[in-house]
């Protein structure tokens, strides 16, 4: 059912037909704009294009349950009867029912259900492996039991001492973020200088590095530097003055090493021999961690066998031609 039946508005305007037909004529022509009705308050709000089109006049009509109370409009005949009302209440009788109501939402009332926690729903087990409380010894006990394996374990890893980041200690990837320029480029001589290590820096590492493979600042301290294990096949590179691309991945730690013998025989072997070497000798062996070389004289010195302090020393297998290559 219309909101507003025809034969109101024509009685509305039966004594102004010329301002019904313009009324109608202005509604055809799309100049009534964003009309909305309020089925609450019963009102109608409209606006309505002057002829020209360059303004609008606001339109508000009050209706009753029998017709309509009141009428206004912002044109200068806004207190009576414009063609800019009657082109409001056409289109309220042709888009308009008397059903049409404002959207409204009803809040829910508030639920009386109570409610719980996880750990209310789902109890702990009274349940517990020990008949004690585990204590700092059970834990340095377990920990050592698993070092012993010398294999790599989740729980070997949460036990283990938390590592002291050394923020005054230059790895090698944080020397060349220090070699970057303004533009991101690293620059060669940047590197070189960054890369000068003083005689306490070089005995703080070899202190902080110990344990090679089971310290974490073993691996950040080594990556990227020329080591015993690749050095040869970096002088091998030089001879050739070829330089592929799996050198420099096996210098950038690229490749996975786990499968190889000579590495698992270590990893599994070495605690065992400095056990019998101990046993053998009647001494007392004490491991040390990463030592840097800072040019060719210390190569040169340390390259076979040198006295480090009084209580640390070091052997490595001489390289049979490395007296061919300058470095």
């Amino acid at each position: 059912m219309a909101l507003i039946n025809l034969s109101i508005i024509v009685e509305l305007f039966s004594e102004e037909i010329n301002v019904f037909k313009k009324g109608e004529n202005c509604l055809e022509s799309g100049n009534v704009i964003d009309v909305q009705f309020d089925g609450t308050l019963k009102i109608i709000r409209g606006r309505v294009l002057a002829s020209m089109k360059k303004k609008s006049y606001q339109v508000e009509i009050n209706l009753t349950e029998s017709g309509i109370e009141r009428v206004q409009c912002d044109c200068a005949r806004g207190q009576h009867q414009c063609h800019h009302i009657c082109a409001i209440l056409l289109y309220a009788n042709k888009n308009f029912s008397k059903t049409d109501t404002v959207c409204q939402w009803k809040a829910p009332t508030l639920s009386t259900e109570i409610t719980a926690s996880v750990s209310e729903l789902f109890p702990k087990a009274q349940y517990r492996a020990t008949n004690r409380i585990v204590d700092e010894a059970d834990k340095e006990f377990f920990f050592n039991e698993l070092k012993a394996l010398n294999r790599f374990s989740g729980f070997f890893w949460l036990l283990s001492p938390e590592q002291q980041v050394q923020k005054e200690l230059k790895s090698f990837a944080k020397i060349l973020e220090l070699s970057k320029n303004e533009s991101g480029e690293i620059m060669k001589n940047k590197v070189l200088e960054n890369l000068k290590t003083s005689s306490a820096e070089i005995f703080k590492i070899a202190k902080i590095t110990c344990g090679q493979n089971q310290n974490p600042m073993w691996h950040q301290m080594r990556l990227g530097r020329l080591t015993a294990s690749n050095f040869g096949a970096v002088l091998d590179s030089c001879q050739r003055d070829r330089y592929p691309g799996s050198l420099y991945a096996r210098l950038l730690r690229k490749n996975n090493l786990d499968g190889i013998k000579s590495i698992q025989w270590g990893l599994n072997h070495e605690a065992t021999a400095l056990d019998e070497y101990e046993n053998i000798e009647g001494v007392k062996v004490t491991t040390t961690g990463l030592w840097l070389y800072r040019n060719e004289q210390d190569f040169r010195n340390n390259w076979q066998f040198i006295d480090l302090t009084e209580d640390f020393f070091k052997i490595k297998q001489k390289f049979s031609r490395w007296h061919h290559f300058k470095l």
